[in-house]
């Protein structure tokens, strides 16, 4: 069984890069005269990326001119090819009708040499940048291949491109660089640009597969010529420091929404009032400036109530707006009680919870933060009892695509121990910190020691009033200043909120980025059951260098074990310099029209990706996919419960809603049996349920056709929600029906 244990790991989708850079033939086009050009087989309409300064003529010759100097590296669709010559790659002959939808009709002829086929809807984003020990480099964009090569190949790697970053602080542009990644975050879900990969070369770098790629840089609606470093204003924009708050204006709206997601099955009152009194001590002690910066919600989450009714809710916001902390005692001290019946088995619907809180009323100016409280794991999809169909890798890509960042405080009693593994691994995916290689932001709790809880929520709310005392004083001054860490350039003294058990709540950061101080404590996730100690051992993670070093930071010797309640503050810490990275991005500009080379990886530290793969996913195509995994996941009943061949389930479910059923039946693997749209199935990835044929289902076990359902139900909850996303849905052309707007869908997250 061993050669199908892996494949049932369905968010695993084997999607490495050697996999989804596989070489393939071009496929042969169908260009009809009256429609799109479309790929044989496929039937994927054929686009084309614009070079700068391009025109679209009204015949094949360089006379009239319909439209000048065309949006660069922004896709048209392709009527027609003609006289095309591609023997000298770099001078192609020949011409491309194009349109600007595959509906509408053509504008006019575009010269071969100013156009490049994108035959994939893949793009590039840039991953997380990190912070603090966690920061990577920023993507380097140069002129042509043979300088990246040259460069990230050469044995003084390292040197070199720490000077190129070097000459960038000091304003100077280093040979061979025309561009960069701005050093603040650009998160493609919430200012939407388009990388797309026109060419590649696979590379060993360090043992570790690597690519150098070739990238178009577009964002629609958007026009440039100057986003290159030789212009001094572009260069300013994109080299200013991440974590610096010169921009004051930002500054005096920002906030913070604190929202807690907490069991309140029947042991978990005394948790629920030391909440309620940790809250109730920030709130005496918070000016009422500073208190209208921070607002909080709260959810509950229990069990499934149709398995036992007394429950009354699975999950309930308390909060459907968010309030202030003297609301939130009084719902804590008269409506957010415990049950008073027990839940049965012991596991909870935590990611109901998840969900929940996922949709809170969540303001636009503030960091978003959440504090998952819970002793147990949670119903996994495809137990009767999981009422959402999602896991816990789903609710992490949704709370990542809306920059929410998740403390999870677990709650650890001796009696369940068997469950201790279970919930360490859900809460550490819940919980994993954007951008970090380190530990997830988990803190293990013993369940009895109340004291020890309270402490570790005053610690936590320490650090964001500590936050919202500096933007007070940032606003009130009107002076630009840096908040966070170190990493952010200046320490802060957290507001002390009444004695912490066990830590010391007034603590004073020291110069030592708290990113270093805190993967003192990495834990890796195991799958023995864990133990309160195991969480509280520390082991070593040596930091990787940051790309330029302003002041040198001595090393930070080992330390002990830091109790619960001062690794919640710093905890908390690192989720507020992760959240302040996004946050303070949002105004960031990508470099826009061009066509350059990147390495996808860190070149300090090439093991750390730069760049993230992910495909333009249309709404009728999400919609088609939801339609087909639906019969996919009805024929794996089926054929459980009939003990039918997969592919006969398969056919017999499809039979109204496909035009070949028999070509199903016949399939020797899903790839190959029509039923997917095109789009997917010829996209260069490895997926494993594509591969799935007959002879693999019959060697499965139980609990492997099991896993390999639930992964499907959990994939089909996620696009349901992406679907939901109104603000997530992007219309690349004027006048595109709703139909045709595009989604950045995370490669992993196909099926």
């Amino acid at each position: 069984m061993k050669a199908y244990t892996g494949f049932l790991a369905l968010s695993a989708l084997c999607l490495s890069l050697t996999q989804l850079f596989a070489s393939e033939t071009a496929p042969t086009l169908d260009c009809p005269g009256s429609g799109v050009c479309r790929e044989e087989g496929t039937g994927l309409p054929l686009r084309i990326l614009p070079r700068p300064f391009s025109n679209i003529y009204k015949d094949k010759a360089e006379g009239d001119i319909v439209q000048e100097n065309v949006r660069a590296f922004y896709p048209l669709y392709v009527f027609a090819r003609d006289d095309l010559d591609a023997s000298v790659p770099n001078d192609p002959k020949g011409w491309y009708r194009v349109g600007n939808s595959p509906d509408s009709e053509p504008v006019g002829w575009m010269r071969a040499a100013d156009v490049l086929e994108w035959r994939q809807a893949l793009v590039v984003s840039y991953s997380h940048p990190g912070e603090g020990a966690d920061a990577r480099s920023r993507v380097l964009m140069f002129d042509n291949e043979g300088q990246l090569k040259e460069m990230v190949e050469a044995q003084d790697r390292t040197a070199r491109f720490s000077a190129a970053y070097d000459e960038l602080v000091q304003q100077r542009v280093p040979s061979g660089i025309v561009s960069k990644e701005p050093e603040r975050f650009v998160d493609i879900t919430e200012r939407f640009y388009m990388l797309p990969i026109v060419d590649y070369e696979t590379v060993m770098i360090d043992g570790d597969e690597a690519r150098f790629l070739q990238l178009a840089a577009a964002v629609p609606g958007e026009r440039s010529q100057t986003d290159t470093l030789d212009n001094p204003e572009f260069r300013q924009q994109v080299t200013a420091t991440a974590g610096a708050l010169s921009d004051v204006e930002a500054v005096k709206n920002l906030g913070v929404d604190l929202v807690f997601v907490m069991d309140m099955t029947g042991s978990m009152q005394p948790y629920l009032d030391r909440t309620k009194e940790a809250i109730a001590a920030l709130a005496r002690q918070t000016s009422a400036a500073a208190g209208t910066r921070m607002r909080f919600g709260l959810v509950g989450y229990r069990d499934d109530i149709k398995t036992i009714p007394e429950l009354e809710y699975v999950s309930k916001n308390f909060t459907p707006t968010l309030v202030a902390a003297e609301e939130l005692v009084g719902i804590l001290d008269t409506d957010a009680k415990a049950a008073t019946v027990g839940a049965g088995d012991y596991q909870e619907e935590v990611f109901a919870g998840m969900k929940t809180a996922l949709s809170s009323a969540w303001t636009d100016s503030a960091l978003r933060l959440i504090v998952l409280v819970g002793d147990a794991s949670s119903h996994p999809v495809g137990h009767p009892q999981n009422t959402t169909g999602l896991d816990e890798k789903a609710l992490n890509i949704m709370a990542n695509d809306a920059q929410v960042h998740v403390m999870a405080l677990h709650l650890m009693e001796d009696r369940a121990v068997s469950d201790h593994a279970l919930a360490r691994k859900q809460f550490a995916t819940l919980s994993k910190v954007r951008g970090s290689t380190g530990e997830p932001a988990l803190i293990g709790i013993d369940v009895d020691d109340k004291e020890e809880f309270e402490g570790a929520v005053k610690s936590a709310t320490d650090r964001v009033m500590a936050l919202i005392e500096e933007i007070e004083r940032v606003a009130e001054t009107s002076a630009p200043a840096a908040i966070g860490s170190d990493s952010f350039g200046v320490n802060i003294e957290p507001v002390p909120v009444g004695q912490i058990e066990g830590g010391e709540s007034g603590a004073v950061l020291s110069g030592v980025s708290l990113m270093e101080e805190s993967l003192m404590d990495v834990v890796p996730v195991q799958e023995e059951p864990v133990t309160l100690q195991d969480l509280q051992t520390p082991v070593m993670v040596a930091p990787e260098p940051s790309p330029v070093v302003v002041v040198p930071v001595e090393p930070t010797p080992a330390a002990a074990p830091m109790d619960p309640s001062a690794k919640a503050g710093e905890t908390m810490q690192k989720l507020i310099d992760t959240a302040l990275v996004e946050y303070l991005g949002k105004g960031q500009t990508p470099p826009r029209d061009l066509l350059v080379w990147a390495f996808d990886r860190d070149p300090l530290n090439p093991a750390t990706p730069a760049l993230e793969v992910r495909v333009l996913l249309t709404k009728a195509q999400l919609s088609d996919l939801v339609t087909k995994l639906d019969l996919i996941s009805m024929a794996l009943d089926k054929a459980e419960l009939t003990q039918m061949a997969f592919f006969d389930a398969l056919s017999s479910v499809s039979a109204g809603t496909v035009k070949n059923p028999e070509q199903i039946k016949n399939a020797d693997k899903l790839q190959r049996a029509g039923l997917l749209d095109a789009f997917i199935e010829s996209l260069p990835y490895k997926s494993e349920i594509l591969s799935l044929s007959n002879e693999m289902y019959a060697a499965m076990t139980p609990s492997e056709r099991a896993a390999l359902q639930s992964g499907l139900e959990a994939k089909l909850m996620l696009y349901r929600a992406v679907n939901e996303d109104v603000d997530g849905w992007v219309q690349l052309n004027e006048g595109d029906a709703d139909l045709d707007k595009v989604y950045p869908l995370h490669l992993d997250a196909l099926p």
